[in-house]
């Protein structure tokens, strides 16, 4: 039996090869969808896959941990752990802390949700833990301290531009979320907010032993 080629080259059903090329450009049907794959999970506050790697594996131990400045993706990260620990079940969850500074915003997202979660955040500081991420560690429920750790109690800096109404609402802002983190550690401490913010003023600083008798932490690491 013989066979004819139309003038005109027709595409090949689905599925089918032919033995000859096809004109450029042309690609078979695919046979169906391709397999899904898995999200990594959130990268804390860098993008060292090293260092990625060592965080997901201390993830999958239920515990957090955020390292250097904390900004706006880095707290997004620690809240997306944080979360995913809570809904996994009511272990507790460990959030080890070495940060000396951060972005207000940023502190005020974390800070927010260690109060949402319902299983228990044991935060440890293990170094020094400054600025607006004070109000971060003071709101764990447990908090504890390696003996060389440092407390820096500083008001957070930023920079605003824009026409005299948006600076207004912009000071307005900060100053809001400033004093929710006051608060926060005020809450913590059983000190007034009036004196945390005193403190931060003075830009004062606390080790870790000054820092239980100050009621910021309840225990040091190695019962010093």
């Amino acid at each position: 039996m013989t066979a004819t080629w139309p003038s005109e080259p027709q595409p090949p059903r689905p599925g089918w090869l032919p033995d000859e090329p096809q004109r450029p450009g042309w690609q078979p049907a695919p046979s169906g969808p391709e397999p899904s794959r898995p999200e990594p999970l959130p990268t804390v506050g860098h993008l060292d896959p090293r260092v990625a790697d060592l965080d997901e594996q201390l993830w999958r131990r239920r515990i957090v941990r955020i390292s250097g400045r904390l900004d706006t993706t880095a707290a997004q990260a620690a809240t997306a752990r944080l979360l995913l620990a809570d809904a996994d079940g009511p272990e507790p969850i460990q959030l080890h802390v070495h940060c000396p500074d951060g972005d207000l915003d940023a502190a005020v997202v974390l800070a927010e949700t260690l109060q949402l979660v319902r299983a228990r955040v044991v935060a440890l500081a293990t170094g020094t833990v400054g600025g607006p991420v004070v109000g971060v560690y003071a709101a764990a429920r447990h908090r504890r301290a390696h003996p060389h750790a440092r407390f820096v109690l500083t008001e957070p800096r930023a920079a605003f531009h824009g026409s005299a109404g948006q600076l207004a609402a912009d000071v307005a802002l900060q100053a809001d979320a400033l004093r929710f983190l006051q608060e926060t550690v005020a809450a913590a401490t059983g000190r007034h907010q009036a004196e945390i913010a005193a403190d931060m003023r003075a830009h004062r600083v606390l080790d870790a032993t000054q820092a239980v008798e100050w009621g910021l932490v309840h225990e040091v690491a190695g019962g010093r």
